[in-house]
């Protein structure tokens, strides 16, 4: 279209020219000397006609056509469609802006995903992460700083408001001017039961500081691990040093015959009975070790669990009938589980259920196996453990009655590896006593 109309004009202007030369000829021809000035005269306003309509016809004709030029071009949209085929010149410059256009719609469904991803991220983390601008206001909270922050409904409701208002601790407000001016930050705080390590981080822009990112972790049970382990450790030197210090010294008086004739086997006695606590002590210390790597030796299997109580009861035959105490086992079914940690569960719960007993006592073993779960009941009738001490007899090393687990030879972790092998198979453990009644301890798994 755009050549067919410059063509029009070029072919306009031609004719144009070729009738101004066939008037001037026409005019001038025969004409004397003299009148070639007048003829010329005539003529010229002629031409000048000539020369105006044309320059108007054409100065009409482009812009119709510029008109529709820009028309076309502000019709682009993001598909290249045959509107371009109406001027062929436009064609290149059409196909440019497409290819743009696509590749400004394909880096902004990237930033999409990328945006959505780390949306995704942020509101599922455990974690708190408050981001702020360099005026201390809200930009982004997930839903894990809700449980952190107090007077704090929900993330929605922190957008767009000044930091200072939701949270008014002095040491917190410290740390955010610090971040601000481009330091990082750590604090240590509680909110409630909950013991939080609080992160604060500049967010920078070159060399410009454009806001700081506040990220808060739950510690509490990091740290109360930790505070196990270190008691776990005491605990151990000592209870280790104690028999060690009676070996010692036992063989050192015999050694140095200090000890009388009389007195040697019941020296021999004592040592022998320390160094089997010690054993017990260490192979008990081992195996918690292991179930808290999750190293068991072996894998699940099916097996009847009544079987497992029976046998447990057998091998524990001599002292129940040392003690005067009488085990019953009940119930049974096959089970899917590591056999071995089950037999190591039944026999401490067995064992303590006859250690703690009263003479001519009993001790019930119940296995309830259903197609849920399986649960396992040791009730006794012995001294019973008073409620102050129920919620932490699961610890290690703690004992209710220090002097009577001494002497019957507790190493105080038997019932902290029962709640581990009932946690390693996805169970729980719950204990009821009553003081000179008994005790009721019920695994489910």
């Amino acid at each position: 279209m755009g050549k067919k109309i410059i063509l029009g004009m070029l072919l306009l202007n031609a004719v144009s020219v070729i009738l101004s030369a066939v008037f001037f000829t026409f005019a001038l021809a025969g004409a004397p000397g003299g009148e070639i000035l007048s003829e010329i005269a005539y003529i010229l306003p002629l031409t000048l006609l000539i020369i105006i309509i044309n320059s108007a016809v054409c100065l009409l004709l482009s812009k119709r056509l510029t008109q529709k030029i820009f028309k076309t071009i502000n019709k682009i949209d993001f598909d290249f469609n045959g509107d371009a085929e109406i001027y062929e010149e436009l064609s290149p410059f059409m196909k440019t802006i497409n290819e743009q256009k696509k590749q400004i719609r394909e880096q902004l469904s990237a930033l999409r995903d990328k945006n959505d991803t780390i949306d995704a991220i942020i509101k599922n983390m455990r974690a708190g992460i408050l981001l702020l601008d360099k005026n201390q206001v809200v930009l982004t909270a997930n839903k894990g700083v809700v449980k952190f922050l107090d007077n704090v409904e929900n993330s929605r409701s922190l957008v767009g408001k000044n930091i200072l208002s939701v949270v008014r601790e002095v040491n917190f407000h410290s740390c955010i001017r610090k971040a601000l001016a481009g330091e990082q930050c750590n604090l240590t705080s509680h909110y409630g039961k909950t013991e939080v390590e609080t992160f604060f981080s500049p967010v920078k822009s070159g060399e410009i500081i454009e806001g700081l990112v506040i990220f808060f972790l739950d510690v509490t049970e990091k740290n109360s691990a930790e505070k196990m382990r270190r008691e776990f450790s005491a605990n151990v030197s000592h209870e280790l040093k104690t028999p060690l210090t009676a070996i010692l010294g036992m063989s050192e008086m015999l050694d140095e015959g200090m000890v009388k004739q009389e007195d040697i086997v019941n020296f021999i006695g004592v040592i022998r009975s320390e160094a089997s606590r010690l054993l017990r002590l260490i192979e008990d210390i081992i195996k918690l070790s292991e179930l808290d790597e999750g190293i068991t030796g072996s894998s699940f299997e099916e097996f009847d669990v009544g079987v497992v109580a029976k046998e447990t009861a057998q091998r524990l035959a001599s002292l129940a009938d040392e003690k005067n105490v009488t085990i019953i086992t009940e119930g049974g079914g096959i089970i899917k589980g590591n056999k071995i940690l089950i037999e190591e569960m039944l026999y401490n719960l067995t064992d303590n259920g006859i250690k703690y007993n009263k003479t001519g006592g009993e001790v019930k073993v119940t296995v309830n196996v259903t197609q849920k779960s399986t649960e396992f009941m040791v009730s006794d009738t012995g001294i019973g453990i008073e409620k102050e001490h129920l919620s932490r007899i699961f610890e290690r090393f703690y004992r209710a009655d220090k002097s009577r687990s001494k002497k019957t030879g507790g190493t105080g972790l038997g019932l902290s590896i029962v709640k581990h092998i009932a946690e390693y198979h996805g169970g729980s453990v719950d204990i009821k006593s009553e003081l000179g009644v008994g005790t009721d301890v019920a695994v489910r798994i």
